[in-house]
């Protein structure tokens, strides 16, 4: 699955090329909004479980903190390596 290897590979640092986005640990919080978003996406004759959804926006505002606070030093990163800072 195409998303799910790329929240894989945002946990990875590449050498030389780029940092990696995400630490391991938080990926999981990705991973389960995907799995999510899937069972929405696919849901045809079934109402969604409320239970669910109000863990799922636990886990959406958990993954915007985790999110928030990894991509300003991920971009910092980046403009320094691209000779931009």
């Amino acid at each position: 699955n195409w998303h799910k290897t790329l929240v894989d590979r945002m946990t990875v640092t590449v050498d030389g090329v780029r940092p990696a986005v995400l630490e391991p640990e938080h990926a999981e919080l990705f991973q389960e909004l995907r799995s999510f978003r899937h069972l929405v996406r696919h849901l045809y004759d079934r109402d969604l479980d409320p239970a669910r959804v109000r863990l799922i926006m636990g886990t959406v505002d958990r993954s915007i903190d985790v999110f928030s606070r990894a991509h300003g030093p991920f971009s910092a990163i980046l403009k320094r390596m691209a000779g931009f800072e």
